[in-house]
């Protein structure tokens, strides 16, 4: 009997007990911040989305030519929906870190609307974990992360990071300017977070439509990848 894919990718991507030990230290650190210093919560809002590019940039085409999903692929033609539940397993320990942080943030703050809540926040934390998951699909683990931080890290020494901010905050009415600026946000994404203000709906729904795309890319390149088996 074939296994479900939820449950068996629950099983095979299920967050490492080093995993659960740092998302419960993060929570832990907002708690703290929240009865000390609730001003400066965002800062553990910052480390989990830092930790979620890591979390998220699981892999897939290594561990296919591997044979660890043969039980759950052979003989199966709906790829969609293993690329569904792939991602959806890849991104769940953070995206759960993320959205109780905001419920601590809420909890502490009443009539606040926490960072991790508001739609730039989310906007910035779906699109970050699905650039690195499809990023990751036919590299080793953690690629993703590395390849984006190894990005920015390079804009930065090289005053990049500001010219992409000054583009971001730019952005005036026109669809050029947005464009521009949509553009600056999907390369560093923690602009909406840091200057949410210039973050408007037609700049978030470019974001979205992006993750989308992106989302779909990686949906194809899991149906298209093969399963030549190679030594583990």
């Amino acid at each position: 009997m074939r296994p479900s894919v939820a449950r068996f990718f629950a099983l095979l991507l299920r967050p490492r007990l080093s995993d659960l030990v740092v998302a419960c230290l993060v929570l832990t650190l907002g708690g703290y911040l929240e009865w000390i210093y609730p001003g400066g919560f965002d800062q553990a809002v910052a480390i989990a989305l830092f930790l979620q590019l890591f979390s998220a940039s699981t892999g897939y085409r290594e561990r296919l030519r591997r044979g660890h999903f043969d039980a759950v692929l052979a003989g199966r033609k709906d790829r969609w929906r293993v690329a569904f539940v792939h991602w959806s397993m890849s991104v769940g320990l953070g995206l759960s870190v993320w959205l109780a942080l905001g419920a601590i943030d809420l909890a502490g703050r009443a009539g606040h609307v926490p960072t991790a809540f508001s739609a730039a926040g989310l906007v910035v934390v779906l699109y970050a974990s699905t650039v690195v998951w499809t990023v990751t699909l036919p590299l080793p683990r953690y690629s993703g992360a590395i390849l984006w931080l190894a990005l920015l890290f390079g804009l930065g020494a090289t005053h990049g990071l500001q010219a992409l901010r000054q583009t971001y905050s730019a952005a005036a009415g026109s669809w050029s300017d947005t464009l521009h600026a949509a553009g600056s946000t999907l390369i560093c994404p923690v602009f909406l977070l840091v200057d949410s203000a210039s973050a408007g709906t037609r700049i978030l729904s470019l974001v979205v439509l992006a993750t989308v795309a992106i989302w779909l890319i990686g949906a194809v390149m899991i149906r298209r990848f093969d399963g030549v088996l190679t030594e583990s």
